[in-house]
């Protein structure tokens, strides 16, 4: 937002003029979390865990076996997890919507981490916490009831994601 103010006053200071605007904001602002959406430490501890405890049973994801599980291992791998996790949000995507579109020789791979996904949902909701992944895209799809304004204009977004997408369609349906 700064550089993109900057770059439009100094424009319209070529000009003779001056530019006066709104709010500038990422996609990122469109999407507010809930209270008791859980901390990303808090999601990688949790995936850690989970990893640690279940590496054996996911023979997809994990197929040769021996190697020496330690947290740190663990964390590292859940890290991983968790940017896939993050991509598949902002595509407005759950690890559990793409098994029906993988090929077959990656769906036990893809069911391993829904698995995981599915165990790391329950872990949150036995501590009364909310997946923030999950929370974004729940709040994608619901705009906040009172929205102070008459229009929506998305400037200057190369790459606006699904989810950020689906945030602006919902909000400009209501303004």
């Amino acid at each position: 937002g700064r550089r993109l103010r900057a770059e439009l006053a100094r424009f319209a200071a070529e000009k003779g003029s001056a530019v006066l605007s709104g709010s500038i904001v990422t996609p990122e602002h469109l999407i507010p979390l809930p209270a008791n959406a859980a901390s990303d430490v808090l999601v990688l501890a949790l995936l850690a865990q989970r990893l640690l405890g279940q590496h054996r049973a996911l023979q997809a994801l994990f197929p040769v076996p021996g190697a020496e599980w330690t947290f740190a291992l663990a964390l590292g791998i859940a890290e991983q997890l968790q940017d896939v996790r993050r991509q598949l949000t902002d595509s407005d995507r759950s690890a559990a919507d793409l098994l029906s579109a993988v090929p077959d020789e990656e769906k036990a791979r893809w069911t391993n981490i829904a698995q995981l996904e599915n165990g790391l949902l329950k872990d949150l909701a036995q501590l009364d916490l909310r997946d923030p992944l999950h929370a974004k895209r729940e709040a994608a799809r619901r705009p906040p009831d009172a929205i102070p304004c008459s229009r929506v204009v998305a400037l200057f977004i190369p790459d606006l994601s699904a989810l950020a997408a689906r945030a602006l369609q919902s909000l400009s349906a209501r303004c």
